[in-house]
């Protein structure tokens, strides 16, 4: 139980740095001369935010349902589908954070960081709804 707090608290402190990152963004034009390094600092906070999320999932079930769980987040996001922890539209969101988080490699695509930043707000509020 305690690796669960442990692991939420953790969740926690990685979404407060998201949110900071995602309020900072909006306060520049994309055109300030520090728009892109605020753009960048909110991808790596996303990055580190979805990474820390399906482990808190991941831990979750193994520790309040029992069970053996996959390595890897989609099959997590299906368990915590199967299990009711997370809704079938919460389920494709999750989906839609790990292609983006896998696309994070390639953020020196400007277009496609432009995408990913774009969509980091909707991700925070789909993983902050999942673990109020």
């Amino acid at each position: 139980m305690e690796r669960i707090i442990l692991r939420r608290k953790m969740l926690i402190k990685a979404l407060d740095s998201l949110e900071r990152a995602i309020e900072q963004i909006e306060e520049v034009e994309p055109h300030h001369k520090y728009y892109v390094a605020l753009r960048d600092s909110v991808i790596k906070s996303f990055e580190y935010s979805m990474d820390t999320f399906w482990k808190f999932l991941k831990q979750y079930i193994e520790v309040k349902h029992g069970l053996e769980t996959p390595a890897s987040p989609k099959p997590i996001f299906k368990q915590c589908l199967e299990l009711n922890i997370i809704t079938p539209d919460e389920h494709a969101a999750c989906l839609d954070i790990v292609e983006d988080r896998n696309m994070t490699s390639h953020t020196y695509n400007e277009t496609l960081a432009e995408r990913i930043a774009q969509d980091v707000p909707h991700f925070y509020t789909v993983i902050k709804t999942i673990t109020d």
